[in-house]
């Protein structure tokens, strides 16, 4: 803790940034020298360029140009765009009630029960019952609805993302296969946890990947008039390394979505090469990585109409699931959406929408000289 301190601080002088965004990225760094214990001057070099050891290594700066990329120091130093609202969106259930009786709520995935950081089980907006339940109850509602969601109520990367099951007798955490005792004794362990209704992907997007609900992030920044724009989608599908998630960072395959719901190839992370690589096919299904995100005007109409309700917040990475339902869900929104998947395809600061970035980095030295 002393050293996060200390390595805090001198981020912050060393990079002019803010508390928060120190401390973020204190974290990262210090993992960075955790994961590559053997490479210690390698990141330090890195570091000092301004980079993660991720930032660089995907994008291959070692072998190509990084001045005119947005680094992840000049990330980081944004950070809170948000200010003080950002924990209403980085709390997904702090998010679902701020929905709940409004016209947002119909976006928002069904919110059953809160397993709370004492392992009380809490009825929420859309279960019959109110109040302390029993792990009993959740189990028997997970009878009689067949699947559920279990996710943490503050968290990124699909991490302790689990898929329950019962079907014919048989009950499943992901992959494994429990009997109800040892379900019982295995929820008793969670904390801080969400049991949501659990979507299914649209059925143009099941032949991709049928595992998971293939996730459109759709990120929108306020420009300085005040005018929300999008500066960024891209739709991530699972592979058979990534498992119940599709994140790029845990092996999904990630692929840009233009203003006009298009995609069309992807990326992959070769964790070997430890770089990106351009695929033009899916490569656990085949399918060519080629098509047009359904009902793609509900998902700007959806967008528009939070940021209309929530004024207060400039930066909104919003993660849309198309469900075999045809509805459009928001899954959750992230305050700081990871800056390796915004520049897997060149400088987020030369994309047409890259004044969004240069605008607060210009504001952030200002401050910093006031």
């Amino acid at each position: 803790m002393t050293l996060r301190r200390i390595y805090t601080n001198y981020l912050k002088i060393r990079w002019k940034m803010k508390r928060d965004g120190a401390r973020l990225l204190s974290e990262e760094f210090l993992q960075d020298y955790k994961n590559h214990i053997g490479s210690f001057f390698s990141v330090m070099k890195i570091h000092n360029k301004g980079f993660s050891w991720e930032d660089w290594n995907i994008n291959d700066f070692g072998r190509k140009k990084y001045d005119k990329y947005l680094k992840t120091t000049e990330y980081y130093a944004m950070h809170p765009l948000n200010g003080q609202y950002s924990h209403w969106i980085d709390d997904k259930l702090i998010l679902k009630y701020l929905c709940v009786g409004t016209s947002l709520d119909k976006y928002m995935p069904k919110y059953y029960f809160q397993i709370d950081s004492f392992g009380n089980v809490l009825g929420l907006s859309d279960y019959q019952e109110k109040g302390k339940l029993s792990i009993d109850e959740l189990i028997t509602f997970l009878e009689n609805t067949g699947e559920l969601a279990f996710k943490r109520v503050a968290g990124s990367l699909g991490e302790g993302f689990y898929k329950g099951v019962y079907v014919g007798g048989t009950y499943m955490l992901n992959d494994k296969v429990l009997t109800r005792k040892e379900l019982k004794l295995e929820l008793q362990k969670f904390r801080d946890y969400l049991i949501t209704e659990y979507l299914h992907p649209h059925k143009d997007m099941v032949p991709f990947c049928s595992d998971t609900v293939n996730t459109i992030r759709y990120l929108v920044g306020k420009k300085s008039n005040g005018e929300i724009s999008l500066i960024k989608s891209f739709i991530r599908f699972g592979t058979i390394k990534s498992g119940f998630v599709e994140n790029y960072n845990a092996g999904g395959v990630l692929c840009y979505i233009n203003d006009n719901g298009v995609f069309e190839k992807g990326n992959l992370y070769d964790f070997e090469l430890m770089k990106n690589i351009i695929i033009t096919h899916h490569p656990d299904t085949g399918t060519e990585l080629k098509g047009i995100i359904p009902l793609w005007n509900g998902i700007q109409k959806a967008s528009a109409d939070f940021c209309e309700h929530f004024p207060q917040l400039n930066y909104l990475g919003i993660d849309f699931v198309v469900t075999s339902k045809n509805e459009v869900k928001i899954l959750e929104i992230n305050s700081l959406t990871s800056l390796d998947s915004l520049q897997l395809a060149g400088s987020i600061l030369d994309s047409k929408n890259g004044s969004f970035y240069k605008d607060r980095m210009k504001e952030r030295l200002v401050n910093a000289d006031a």
